[in-house]
């Protein structure tokens, strides 16, 4: 209730202030002003208070505000009661517009500027009139034929003035609106990326936990024939079923989430390659790194599977941002050879002496640490090769040495990442 009082105060002074801004071209008190203008532009903006109750609060406003003028200002001497009349027809035309504009349901017409144009016009002509007819029963002021010329050309530059003005910050916001969701997208992308890889790695381990499971019972079924322990070998194997059976648990919930996920199932290969650099371009930043990132994409007018190119790209462009020490260039390149799409990842960072190379992928193998001296977990690669391989690709790294920089090249087969029936393969 508060906020709608002042929302009326301040558009009843707004719009008395700029009514002085005000075009008079005939020889009585009838003027054009730009109040009028803001007034029909807060209308169609704002919706929360009824328009009849903003145009009697305005046109009373104006009435004590001119009231004041003429007895302040211009020193007009007479009784209160007369200046207060001789100011009534303004009044008039802000109530009757508010009425007119409430009657013909303006708002309904935002989205049709053209319509809402033509119907701003009427509803201000029709103002203009009732403003006149009260002038002409106080004053007997005649309304000329020029006179109604002119108010009609002056309602058609003020009524699309404004719609044209709504309709360009109606554009900004959409703007600003679809930038939002473009970024929240993004970010939900990364986030179920993320926890593909999750899946992935779950995955893994539930094959691991079933060989171990059934390794156990194998043990115990050995051991019942020929040892008084064999029923702790047992109990073991129930531990593990049940270990297991959490993780499936697990694993079905992050499946289905992923599955939910429709609206990002497929992404322009061009579009994902930019994603990944706005991403880490984020993550360089947040490591007080300052690293040039470059793209090429050819050709960029095809669909690949978000999530699993997104966890492959990703991984390799955030291992090449961590090896980069301070300063450094990161070039992401992207082409499509027929069936085949080559990515290479190049950075300008400390490189791979030659004697790693062939144990870079292994599971805990880094060359990363941070600040603390903190060593990296080593994941990242492995899960990365073993997802390509998954997919019927081949991942290879060249590196000349120490301070040379490294290039990943990851060569994979279309069929596996653009359609469903490649990821069910992988699955």
């Amino acid at each position: 209730m508060i906020g709608k009082i002042r929302y009326l105060l301040f558009l009843s002074v707004s719009c008395a202030i700029l009514s002085e801004w005000k075009l008079s071209p005939f020889e009585d008190q009838f003027r054009f002003s730009f109040g009028a203008a803001v007034f029909f532009f807060f209308l169609l903006w704002n919706r929360s208070v009824h328009p009849v109750l903003a145009g009697a609060s305005v046109g009373g406003v104006i009435v004590l505000f001119r009231t004041g003028i003429n007895l302040l200002v211009e020193n007009v001497h007479g009784h209160l009661l007369d200046l207060i009349l001789q100011n009534v027809p303004p009044f008039m035309y802000y109530f009757s517009f508010s009425v007119f504009f409430s009657l013909f349901r303006l708002q309904r017409f935002a989205e049709r500027p053209v319509l809402l144009g033509m119907l701003g016009t009427l509803v201000d002509v029709l103002s203009n009139s009732c403003e006149l007819l009260a002038r002409f029963l106080m004053y007997h002021s005649m309304v000329t034929i020029s006179k109604f010329n002119m108010i009609i050309y002056i309602a058609i530059f003020r009524s699309y003035f404004v719609v044209g003005f709504l309709t360009l910050l109606n554009l900004k916001q959409s703007k600003i609106a679809e930038e939002k969701m473009r970024q929240r997208n993004e970010e939900m992308l990364l986030f179920i990326s993320d926890l593909y890889e999750e899946t992935i790695q779950l995955q893994s381990s539930l094959q691991h936990i079933e060989e171990i499971t059934h390794s156990a019972y194998l043990l115990y079924d050995y051991l019942k024939q020929k040892d008084d322990r064999a029923e702790e070998a047992l109990r073991l194997v129930g531990q593990i079923h049940e270990i297991k059976k959490n993780n499936q648990r697990i694993y079905a919930g992050l499946k289905k989430l992923i599955d939910q996920e429709k609206n990002f199932d497929y992404l322009n290969m061009k579009e994902l390659s930019e994603l990944v650099v706005r991403s880490n371009e984020k993550y360089a930043g947040m490591l007080g790194k300052r690293i040039h990132f470059a793209l090429d994409v050819q050709p960029d007018q095809y669909e690949v599977h978000a999530f699993t190119l997104l966890s492959v790209i990703n991984n390799l462009v955030v291992n090449a941002v961590e090896a980069i020490k301070e300063t450094g260039t990161i070039t992401l390149k992207v082409y499509r050879r027929e069936e085949q799409v080559h990515i290479s990842v190049i950075d300008d960072g400390p490189g791979i002496p030659p004697a790693k190379k062939a144990v870079i992928f292994n599971p805990g193998y880094t060359n990363k640490f941070d600040h603390s001296g903190k060593p990296s977990t080593g994941i990242g690669l492995t899960y990365v090769k073993q997802l390509v391989e998954s997919l019927g690709g081949i991942i290879a790294v060249e590196s000349s040495g120490s301070n040379q920089g490294a290039q990943f090249l990851v060569q994979l087969p279309m069929k596996t990442i653009s359609t469903s029936e490649g990821r069910e393969e992988q699955r």
